[in-house]
């Protein structure tokens, strides 16, 4: 039995995962993020916005938010969020929960535009692994897919797992989307039905075992 634990211990050590710890609930600062948007809002049309506020382990919590308009001339907006365009402009719409604040820049014209069906980024390494490639985020419809394009390709490690999240380094709060399938190639999973398009900012390659955060991006839209 020793004997097969010490070999498990000199493979775990051989697949790296070992010695950069970043624990699996390490803090990230509180934030404000607005998860209901739109593009562009036709003039005479009216949207409601929302956002999420989300503590130090990434977790959603209650909290009270004030919304103003940058211009209210273009766009007036209710302190719920209840926003309506008046005349063609760009203005910013700001949410505000105490001291944390969140703004998207709104269009208001001749059409309404909701947010992105697809959001993009690059993958790289850290903690002295090796991670590449592209993903994208695409909403379906009402399902939401997570693709790791064919350019990926991740050092091999035990327990890897894919995760949405909202830090680079650290996975508190985050979705576990699985275990990575293949360390190359094309690979594509399937998001809760409950997880909208702007509720995460980071796509991560974790080590489970050893909470080890192999690579990250971020989305750039």
């Amino acid at each position: 039995m020793k004997t097969q634990l010490y070999i498990l211990s000199l493979f775990l050590i051989s697949m790296g995962c070992i010695g950069t710890d970043v624990l699996e609930l390490t803090p990230v600062p509180p934030r404000l993020k607005i998860t209901s948007s739109v593009l562009s809002l036709k003039v005479g049309e009216s949207h409601q916005f929302a956002a999420t506020y989300y503590d130090e382990y990434g977790e959603t919590q209650a909290a009270t938010v004030q919304w103003t308009s940058g211009n209210s001339s273009i766009i007036q907006i209710d302190p719920q969020g209840l926003a309506k365009a008046l005349q063609a402009g760009k203005v910013y719409i700001t949410a505000q929960a105490a001291n944390l604040k969140d703004s998207v820049m709104v269009e208001a014209g001749e059409e309404t535009i909701g947010s992105p069906t697809q959001r993009t980024g690059t993958l790289q390494g850290s903690n002295n692994y090796s991670v590449e490639g592209t993903f994208t985020l695409t909403d379906n419809g009402g399902s939401l897919t997570l693709r790791l394009e064919g350019n990926f390709k991740a050092s091999n490690g035990p327990g890897l797992h894919v995760y949405m999240a909202h830090s680079s380094q650290s996975v508190a709060g985050g979705l576990d989307l699985g275990a990575l399938k293949q360390v190359e190639g094309t690979q594509a999973y399937t998001l809760p039905s409950n997880v909208s398009i702007n509720t995460y900012d980071y796509v991560i390659i974790y080590c489970k075992p050893f909470g080890v955060v192999f690579g990250n991006g971020m989305f750039s839209n």
